[in-house]
This record gives structure tokens, C-alpha cells and sequence, in this order.
């Protein structure tokens, strides 16, 4: 029911279904490039890849015939994700990785997931691991929710940080709770800036390959804008 429901609404929504198309389509696109210059796609790891959906949108778009792995927290999504021919292990993003997988993909993504991790240093470590388990000249493609973006929280969020000095009570700038599902479970979510995620993942080790913010438009439609979500293409270095 959670699964089904989760896909109902990006079907349903017609904003996040443009952005979430639009994002798919930009993955599908810079593994076409891998494969256009030469190097292997073979295996893609999504993280937090949900029921699989998107994952398998995006090879469909890019025409290639790579495995397709993913990691998700969720057992009911888990299952929906391998019967999209997902290879799947249902796990946390906090958890530590496993190292035997280390260097033996060819990209990752992390879609509609990263402001969910809890804090900078389980961002970072999310980071640091994906960047073990790329392979050298391998990508990951993420999108991050952005604190500037006047569609979204952040704007709110920030001034609240300020405005309740909640800074010295734990939270980070840019920590947003929330309640979903009617209101019965509540919900974290964090916006970055600009400077915050670019300085992550340099720490991190990787190289960015392209860095785009994208909005809303009025009528659903998506556009580079200075103040929407980010969108990265990173690199794990030769």
C-alpha cells in the first residue's frame, strides 16, 4: 500500500511528475554520454530506489541494457523494485556500505532521497560511500532540495533557524520536520545551499562534472532557475 501510494504521487501530481520526468531524463542522458565516450555502463546502483519505477524509466530512455541494483529501506518497495528486475537490498542509507562492492559500478543515483538523510556527517558518510563504490571515471547523479527555493520550505526554514536560535539546540540550517499520510508519521527533510552541498561533496573526493538549479514552472513545467532544486552530476576521479 505505501509503494503504490508513493508512485500515485508523482502520477497524480503534476509538478512533482514534471520534475521527477525531467530529472530522469537528464540521468538517462549522461549515461548515454558514458557510453558514447567510451566507457562501460554495466551496472547502475540507485539508492533509495523506491519500487523501481524510475530506475527502470531511465534505462528504457537511455536504450542501454545495464544490471540495475538499488538499496531502500522499505520491504514492500523492495519487492515492487525487484520484480522491475531490481537487484535490491533493503538497508538504511546511514548504515555502513558494503565494502565488497567497492569500484564495481559504473554510476549511482540518489533521487528524491538525499534531504532525507539526518545530518551533515551522515550526508557526508552517504557521499563517501558512494564514491567507494563507483568505479575511476564513474558518476552519480543526485538532486538536492535547495534552501533559496521559494517553491519548497527552505525559505521558512531558514528564517525560523535564525528567528528561534535553533542552532544552538541541535538543529542544522536548513532542518525542516513535517508530518505526512495525514498526519500520522512525521517527516524530516533538509535544504542545502549552494556552498553547502559543493563543499560536501569536494570533501567527499569527487570532481563535478555539472551543476544546474531547476524550478517549477506555472504550469508544471521544469526550467533552470538560480533559486530551484540543484541537480549534480559528479565524478569519481581516473
Amino acid at each position: 500500500e505505501h509503494a503504490a501510494a508513493y508512485d500515485a504521487q508523482d502520477a497524480q501530481v503534476q509538478k512533482r511528475q514534471a520534475y521527477t520526468s525531467a530529472i530522469d531524463i537528464r540521468v538517462a542522458k549522461q549515461l548515454q554520454d558514458l557510453a558514447g565516450h567510451g566507457q562501460q555502463v554495466e551496472r547502475v546502483m540507485h539508492l533509495a530506489c523506491g519500487t523501481g519505477r524510475r530506475a527502470e524509466s531511465i534505462r528504457m530512455m537511455a536504450g542501454l541494457s545495464y544490471q540495475m541494483f538499488g538499496v531502500d529501506l522499505c520491504e514492500d518497495m523492495a519487492e515492487q523494485a525487484q520484480t522491475r528486475g531490481v537487484e535490491v537490498q533493503v538497508a538504511s542509507l546511514t548504515d555502513p556500505f558494503d565494502a565488497a562492492w567497492n569500484g564495481t559500478f559504473d554510476a549511482l543515483t540518489i533521487l528524491y532521497a538525499y534531504g532525507h538523510i539526518p545530518s551533515e556527517s551522515d550526508r557526508l558518510h552517504l557521499l563517501r560511500s558512494a564514491f567507494e563504490w563507483l568505479r575511476p571515471g564513474g558518476v552519480l547523479c543526485l538532486d538536492v532540495f535547495s534552501l533559496l527555493d521559494p517553491q519548497e520550505w527552505g525559505p521558512k526554514a531558514a528564517h525560523h533557524f535564525e528567528a528561534q536560535r535553533l542552532g544552538p539546540q541541535g538543529y542544522e540550517r536548513g532542518d525542516v520536520f513535517y508530518r505526512r499520510n495525514a498526519g500520522e508519521e512525521l517527516a524530516f527533510l533538509h535544504y542545502c545551499t549552494k556552498e553547502g552541498i559543493l563543499n560536501l561533496v569536494e570533501r567527499a573526493g569527487f570532481d563535478v562534472l555539472d551543476f544546474a538549479s531547476i524550478a517549477y514552472a506555472e504550469e508544471g513545467d521544469v526550467q533552470r532557475s538560480e533559486d530551484g532544486k540543484f541537480f549534480l552530476t559528479l565524478q569519481r576521479p581516473f
